[in-house]
């Protein structure tokens, strides 16, 4: 018995020191999995609109609710509609070739 409380000991340490840090991670995962999520454009296939390097935000609770790393869907509100897209401008110049 008195091993498994020596055993015990550094696992509550090690869990003290880094639960805050774990716990961050976690939300983030879950953030960015069920409600919003960022992606950088690679390509000019979007131009004039959103150029190479640009960042996209994604709101994704705009048309439905997923339980975290998963297809499964807790609630749905809505189906995209055309042009439902917002950008903002890029930092980065560009040149279109058109």
């Amino acid at each position: 018995m008195a091993n498994n409380a020596r055993a015990a000991r550094p696992l509550a340490r090690l869990w003290a020191e880094w639960k805050t840090l774990l716990i961050f991670l976690l939300v983030m995962f879950v953030f960015r999995s069920a409600f919003a999520d960022w992606y950088q454009v690679p390509t000019p296939s979007m131009n004039p609109t959103i150029a190479p390097g640009d960042r996209v935000v994604v709101n994704k609770l705009a048309y439905d609710l997923k339980f975290p790393f998963t297809t499964r869907h807790m609630a749905r509100w809505g189906e995209p509609m055309p042009c439902q897209a917002r950008s903002s401008r890029s930092t980065r110049p560009w040149t279109s070739d058109a």
